[in-house]
């Protein structure tokens, strides 16, 4: 029989145990809250430091730093339209240290670049959305069309007559026109330039009928009253142009918007992207934050899960329409 004091000694081990084992149970919950491993994050941008991108990438990586307790670092990484970026995270170690800001170019990539080396779906964690627009199409104020059915009458009225701008062949701006040319069957013809305002100067001069751009670019413009925006390029009205009606109204199934979002290397764990959407999600739950992601367009977060579904759409619309146009490289 054991004395007082083995005794006490004994439920002082017994109990050190317990605590031990209860610990070891205990830790992967605690890891869960902090599996996003040690060491900053580096957000891979396609786009150069002070646009809009930029700007979106900062203020999420700055709301949901604290809550991480890592650093959230942005890096540039430039080169055919955001190729060069989506090929460096589709290659990373998918620990969640290293992050891709989507733009709604990154679904056409590989459908003109054969050599991209990369799906534009499955060679991704999709984690959610940050902002969501449509794109603009607008004509010169005195222009004779008054409405977007105006536009496309004159435009069967005159074929070969009417052209519009984008920001480059295989720009997501592009392939919205020559969409407009098929649902309409019209044939607009396509004046690429290298930025939207010389574009949209063009317009308002009247060497180009028909600008195709971003609210972020077309706003001063309109404001101005330079030009007249006849439709956006979604379903129905943007929270953006609340006035304008959307392409889709006059074509049953048309819908186009553009949209940044972030997104992981492939078969990162599922615990870390979760854990990265949550933190997005209730950062943009913020009006603060919303307000400040308001100037690349409507902030909206997503669900992983529907962020994919909404790239594979996308990648699914592209990869048909760009072998008509022959833009392959």
């Amino acid at each position: 029989m054991k004395s007082g004091s083995e005794a006490r000694q004994a439920v002082k081990a017994g109990l050190a145990l317990a605590a031990s084992f209860a610990a070891l149970l205990a830790f992967p919950a605690a890891a869960q809250e902090s599996d996003v491993p040690p060491g900053p994050i580096t957000v891979i941008i396609p786009t150069a430091v002070g646009g809009n991108p930029d700007i979106v990438t900062r203020v999420i990586g700055n709301a949901i730093a604290d809550k991480l307790g890592r650093p959230i670092l942005v890096e540039p990484r430039l080169g055919a339209a955001g190729l060069v970026a989506a090929q460096y995270v589709a290659k990373a170690k998918p620990d969640g240290q290293t992050l891709l800001l989507v733009t709604g170019a990154h679904p056409i990539l590989p459908t003109i670049h054969k050599s991209a080396g990369f799906d534009a779906v499955s060679d991704f964690a999709f984690i959610s959305t940050l902002t969501m627009f449509p794109f603009v199409i607008s004509v010169r104020a005195d222009h004779p069309a008054r409405s977007f059915q105006d536009l496309i009458g004159l435009s069967k009225q005159n074929p070969g007559k009417f052209a519009f701008t984008s920001t480059g062949v295989g720009s997501t701006l592009h392939l919205t026109g020559e969409l407009i040319n098929r649902a309409f069957n019209v044939d607009w013809r396509h004046v690429p330039y290298k930025g939207g305002t010389t574009a949209l100067g063009d317009v308002v001069t009247g060497r180009v009928d028909v600008s195709i751009e971003t609210p972020a670019v077309a706003q001063a413009f309109i404001k101005s009253g330079k030009i007249r925006p006849l439709a956006v390029s979604s379903a129905g009205a943007s929270p953006l142009l609340p006035a304008v009606p959307g392409v889709g109204q006059f074509s049953s199934g048309f819908d186009v918007n553009s949209y940044l979002g972030v997104a992981a290397p492939a078969r990162t764990p599922s615990a870390i992207v979760k854990r990265l959407n949550r933190e997005i999600v209730a950062a943009m739950e913020q009006e603060a934050i919303k307000q400040r992601l308001s100037v690349a367009g409507t902030p909206r977060s997503s669900t992983p899960e529907e962020f994919t579904a909404l790239v594979s759409r996308d990648f699914d619309r592209w990869r048909k329409l760009v072998p008509t146009l022959k833009l392959e490289q």
